[in-house]
C-alpha cells in the first residue's frame, strides 16, 4: 500500500473503496491515483463475469463513528475514469455501490471465501499481497433480500443456507 496510515485510537473510523479506473494501462492508473495523494493497494476485480485491474483505496481523515463519511474525492474518480459505481465498504463490512452523484446502494456484507467458491461468482476482489478472496455476500432478512440480483444458485446468504440445508 502507497502513503502507508497508522490509526491512532478507536474514534478514527478510515474509509475504504475499492474502485476500477480502466485507464489505458497500470501506470497510467497508479500514476493517477499517486497524483490524488491517495493511500492504496492494487487487486484484482471481477464485477459481471468481467476481470478488471482494481484498487483498494483507503481515505483516512478520523471522522468520528457519528459523522457522515464525505466519498466526494471517490465520485471525482467515478465521474473522472466513467466508472458506473466504486464499492464503498464501511465498518461494519458492509458493501456498497457508491454511484458518481453521491447515492448509495447496500449489496450486502463482504466477506473472505474459497478461491473456488470466488470463481463460481459474478463478482470478487482477490488481493495477490494476502492471496485472499472476498465476495459481497447479500443481506437478508428471512425472505427479504436486499439485492435480488447477487441471490441466487451460488448465494449464502442465511435464508439460501438454511433452504441448502433442510432437504
Amino acid at each position: 500500500m502507497h502513503n502507508t496510515i497508522t490509526y491512532p485510537d478507536k474514534s478514527c473510523q478510515p474509509r475504504c473503496y475499492i474502485v476500477a479506473l480502466n485507464l489505458v494501462s497500470e501506470k497510467a492508473e497508479l500514476t493517477f491515483l499517486d497524483a490524488l495523494g491517495l493511500s492504496y493497494k492494487p487487486v484484482e476485480g471481477r464485477h459481471n463475469n468481467e476481470k478488471e485491474r482494481a484498487y483498494l483505496i483507503v481515505l483516512d481523515d478520523c471522522r468520528e463513528f457519528t459523522k457522515s463519511p464525505d466519498h466526494s474525492i471517490i465520485n471525482h474518480i467515478t465521474k473522472t475514469c466513467g466508472q458506473e459505481c466504486a464499492l464503498y465498504l464501511d465498518n461494519q463490512r458492509q458493501a456498497y455501490f457508491l454511484y458518481p452523484d453521491g447515492r448509495l446502494e447496500l449489496q450486502g456484507t463482504f466477506k473472505t471465501t474459497s478461491k473456488q467458491f470466488a470463481l463460481s461468482e459474478i463478482g470478487y476482489t482477490f488481493d495477490a499481497s494476502t492471496g485472499l478472496y472476498y465476495i459481497i455476500s447479500p443481506v437478508s432478512t428471512k425472505n427479504n433480500i436486499v439485492n435480488p440480483a447477487l441471490h441466487g444458485q451460488y448465494c449464502h446468504c442465511d435464508d439460501c443456507i438454511e433452504e441448502k440445508t433442510n432437504f
